[in-house]
């Protein structure tokens, strides 16, 4: 089966999307819903669809259903058009999987690293280095330096506004089959798939990292 959606000026009347009663048209378009496994996109947080700029009222005739299960995509209501007494509607689907918003903050990311590159560049610059004769903290500001310079070009760094936590290659190839799925089971199944490899790799990284806690020296990272 694949995903339906039913959108437009239904001008029928029922509390069920705002309105104070319900009218036989209200009532029909509900049993029609209703009977074909429909669901109402409708938030009374939003403003209404519809302003009446005669009585100064505001109604939703303009209305939305889905034939999803699980949660709906979010609806909003934005501002009107001009010269219209009607406002549009933005729906935007829910991604099976959200990103989180991260810190603007410079980072280096240590597992992509080339410690090869990185090695071979401070193996090649390292004659380049004051000797032991020289002034240590002169000495020190060099060798600092080239670490610097090395890392620079063999490690990868930036910010990152949001992220996935162990998204990879194959969550790339697993999210690109969900999108491509054309019925609503294979959908489910491929989003099943889905958070089912994040969880398995959130679990191999959590194992990962506390394998690698070592107590002898500190136990900041604990």
């Amino acid at each position: 089966m694949m995903y339906s959606m039913y959108v437009g000026d239904f001008s029928c009347h029922s509390t069920t999307w705002g309105y104070r009663s319900t009218n036989p048209s209200g009532e029909a378009l509900e049993d029609w819903a209703s009977a074909s496994g429909l669901n109402l996109l409708h938030d009374p947080k939003q403003p209404d669809s519809f302003h009446s700029r005669r009585g100064n009222t505001g109604t939703n005739p303009d209305l939305a259903f889905l034939n999803l299960r699980g949660p709906l995509p979010h609806g909003t209501i934005l501002e009107p058009f001009p010269k219209s007494q009607h406002r549009p509607s933005l729906i935007q689907p829910i991604n099976p999987i959200e990103p989180r918003t991260a810190k603007p903050v410079l980072r280096w990311n240590f597992r992509k690293a080339h410690w090869k590159q990185f090695t071979n560049l401070n193996e090649s610059e390292a004659g380049s280095l004051p000797g032991p004769s020289s002034d240590p903290d002169a000495a020190s500001s060099a060798f600092c330096q080239l670490l610097h310079c090395s890392a620079r070009k063999s490690i990868p760094r930036g910010c990152c506004q949001q992220c996935i936590p162990t998204w990879d290659s194959e969550c790339d190839q697993r999210y690109n089959t969900f999108l491509l799925a054309e019925s609503r089971v294979d959908s489910d199944c491929k989003a099943e798939e889905l958070t089912s490899c994040l969880d398995r790799k959130h679990r191999e990284r959590w194992i990962e990292s506390v394998e690698k806690i070592d107590f002898t020296h500190s136990s900041i990272k604990a």
